[in-house]
């Protein structure tokens, strides 16, 4: 027959090992969100860890009309969040949609190259006739000529005088005398006359020189004007013809009508402008 021992630990014994047992924790390590906790009790130390975010990426790009987003990942607990892009600026360009031409302006769009907004539109310049000229029909001495324009790119066509021949005339003063009063010619002034010689270098006959002189003295000072018209005497085309009864009355109240008279031949200049030609057609 077996014997049974009996084991007797003092109670005091007993709560002393109970107390040693019962302060001894058992810690689960703090992470971003909590501190660190005992597994035996819930008591718990410290304060969470926090986050430790990287520096994000961009899971969603921005537009011209929408925000985009940059997500920040924990590298402990990969926790996310998430950060707003700011919307683009537009990216915007010239986009003709009509071309100018030589008679109507263009249009162009402003437009984003990325979206497609159209912010608003502009007026292209017409662009301008690019003529090419000829001339159709030459002028004369009596009738003017035509210039016809023809734009090389849209094909308009305008036209315009080209103006006569002007007079191909030379008018030379080859003498003036001064003279007194010939009572018994009836003529009670002094006066001056003029031997005058008159070139038809044109290819037509002239039958009639309406025109003035312009006299100035040696220092081209201008003395006066003096209206003379070459009529009665044909002058044919290459010719020549000498007019010596040409004469003007002297005024002896005026300043400018006096030295004319006074002065010497030499001393004068003399130049004609032509205003009309007859031509003997």
């Amino acid at each position: 027959m077996k014997r049974k021992t009996l084991i007797i630990i003092p109670i005091g014994l007993l709560l002393i090992v109970a107390t040693l047992f019962l302060t001894v924790h058992s810690w689960t390590a703090a992470s971003c969100v909590s501190p660190e906790k005992c597994n035996i009790c819930g008591k718990t130390r410290g304060e969470a860890l926090g986050h430790t975010y990287d520096n994000g990426v961009i899971t969603t790009e921005p537009t011209c009309t929408s925000e985009g987003v940059r997500t920040f990942t924990c590298s402990r607990c990969t926790a996310t969040r998430e950060e707003a892009i700011a919307v683009m600026e537009h990216q915007y360009e010239n986009v003709t949609i009509k071309t100018a031409t030589c008679q109507e302006e263009g249009i162009i769009e402003v437009t984003c190259k990325v979206c497609g907004f159209v912010n608003g539109t502009k007026a292209l310049s017409k662009t301008g006739h690019s003529y090419e000229s000829e001339i159709t029909t030459e002028p004369t001495y009596t009738e003017p000529g035509i210039k016809t324009e023809t734009c090389k790119i849209c094909g308009y066509v305008r036209t315009s005088n080209i103006p006569v021949k002007p007079a191909d005339i030379t008018v030379t003063v080859l003498n003036k005398v001064s003279h007194e009063p010939n009572y018994s010619a009836f003529i009670y002034t002094n006066y001056v006359t003029f031997d005058i010689k008159v070139e038809n270098q044109t290819d037509t006959d002239i039958r009639g020189i309406s025109g003035y002189f312009i006299i100035n003295d040696l220092f081209g000072n201008k003395i006066l004007s003096l209206g003379c018209d070459f009529t009665g005497t044909i002058i044919p085309a290459g010719e020549y013809a000498e007019f010596d009864d040409m004469s003007a009355d002297i005024n002896q109240f005026i300043e400018a009508d006096l030295k004319l008279y006074n002065e010497k031949y030499e001393d004068l200049e003399f130049q004609y402008i032509v205003d009309n030609v007859v031509y003997n057609n």
